[in-house]
This record gives C-alpha cells, structure tokens and sequence, in this order.
C-alpha cells in the first residue's frame, strides 16, 4: 500500500526559546519562543511561506508552517493547485493572499465564510498577523459539523 503523506520534514530544526535568566533553552516553560537565521529557501515552492522563500529575515518557524498548512488546506477545500512560488509576481500567490473572496467567486467555489476566514488567517503575508496553532484550532470553522456523505456516493 502506498500512503501518501501532507508534511515534509526537509527543515526540521528545535524551536529554541529563551528563559527568564536569558538562556536559550529547549523547554517552553513560560519561556519566549526565539526566531530562526535564514536557513536557505527550504521546501516546495508551492506551499513555500513568503519569508522562507525571500530568505532574507529571521523567521518564526511555527508562523512559516502555519502559512504552509494554509497552502494545503486551500488545495483541499478548493481542489485546485497551490501557486508556483511565494511572491506577488505569481498570480495564484497574489489573489490567494490578497483576494482569496475573489478567487473563490471567479472560480465558482463555495465555501462557508468561517472558511474563507481561516484561509485568511492562515495566508496572512505578514507572520505577526497570521494565525497562531491554538487560533486555528480555536477557529470557528472547526465547530461545524462535517456534512453526511451522499448516500448514493
């Protein structure tokens, strides 16, 4: 049987967090979580965040893997491709964070507004305004119940 999996585990590096004496320590115990150095452009570029791929800034390695989740949900919810890379030259990548009502409207897809709302959230460009793990998790669109399948298939 052949499963196929949704992560990649091509950069996986220990979320370093600092203590109250200022030592970097491996333990989130009220400690505050450190941001990365430029590691390279890391990954496929379709579900690439914007900051991995301008690799250019420290990053917050939980914001990047937010943004990634975000690419694979839209290509569940939509069944569409992701885009072809994380710049605004890339006019999936533009309209999927700059205008994601629109896309959806131009190609005939519904989904609920809680939906769209988390996408959002989720594709936000700007790691410190996108959603963190436990405001995903928290996210209305988690509360609705899953619609019965078809009995007819």
């Amino acid at each position: 049987m052949d499963l196929t999996h949704i992560i990649s585990t091509g950069m996986c590096l220990r979320v370093p967090y600092i203590d109250d004496q200022g030592q970097i320590t491996d333990v989130q115990n009220g400690a505050r979580r450190c941001l990365f150095r430029p590691q390279g452009a890391c990954g496929k570029l379709p579900y690439m965040s914007p900051e991995i791929y301008r690799n250019r800034d420290c990053f917050d390695g939980q914001a990047a893997d937010i943004f990634t989740s975000g690419t694979i949900l839209f290509c569940m919810v939509t069944g569409n491709r992701s885009y072809e890379r994380p710049h605004n030259s890339d006019p999936q990548f533009y309209w999927m964070t700059h205008g994601i009502d629109q896309l959806l409207v131009d190609w005939s897809i519904e989904i609920s507004r809680e939906g769209v709302d988390l996408l959002q959230g989720m594709l936000s460009i700007d790691p410190r305004k996108r959603l963190t793990l436990a405001q995903v998790a928290n996210h209305p669109w988690f509360s609705f119940p899953d619609d019965a399948p078809s009995p007819h298939g």
